[in-house]
């Protein structure tokens, strides 16, 4: 009949456009999760950037037994900071703690298990001079600690 053909086609376009909705919506979230992924993968740079001009004054403060590395993955003052010491560990943390964070969500983990992970990176490749702090919150150099592969 003349009506169940006006319901199929008014049935078709009514499927063509939910098509095209679905693909538009489809479309929209690829789009922004690409470039959410492009606008972290900036981030993660500016990260990385950030830590690679730190690193050679991190290495002088580590060296000089300034700064250690915790069991958790953060850098701390080892003795009392200076204002400008207590500003570079604060900067420091505070990068690690977004790469943790972004790691963490890539990884399906938490940013604390990332942390703990990168610590014990740290410990591993520490210098014999550089002060490490465990878990009972005691300061020890690496050359006074025994570590697991």
């Amino acid at each position: 009949s003349e009506v169940d053909s006006r319901r199929r086609s008014v049935g078709d376009a009514g499927c063509v456009m939910n098509r095209r909705f679905f693909m538009r919506m489809i479309s929209a979230v690829a789009v922004s999760l690409m470039s959410a992924s492009c606008a972290q993968a900036d981030e993660v740079g500016d990260l990385q950037k950030r830590f690679k001009e730190r690193y050679p004054k991190l290495a002088e403060l580590r060296n000089d037994g300034t700064l250690g590395e915790t069991w958790d993955g953060w850098t701390e003052a080892v003795k009392e900071a200076t204002p400008e010491v207590a500003a570079f560990v604060a900067a420091e943390n505070a990068d690690r703690k977004r790469l943790y964070a972004i790691i963490a969500e890539r990884q399906g983990a938490k940013p604390e298990e990332v942390g703990e992970r990168n610590a014990v990176r740290i410990f591993k490749s520490a210098e014999p001079h550089h002060y490490l702090k465990l878990k009972d919150g005691k300061w020890v150099q690496r050359k006074d600690m025994e570590l697991k592969d």
